[in-house]
């Protein structure tokens, strides 16, 4: 993986979405309602 710093500009968000598309899936988030329970914050 490259260390190389990238400016944050649209065209590079796209060119991103590009390369991520069909490669990255999302996944749903779940509550840990145990975890939420004894933190006391919410917790996924």
């Amino acid at each position: 993986m490259s260390n190389a710093i990238l400016p944050l500009n649209i065209g590079n968000i796209k060119k991103a979405q590009k390369i991520l598309d069909g490669n990255a899936r999302k996944t749903p988030l779940v509550k840990s309602f145990y975890l939420t329970s004894k933190t006391g914050g919410e917790i996924y």
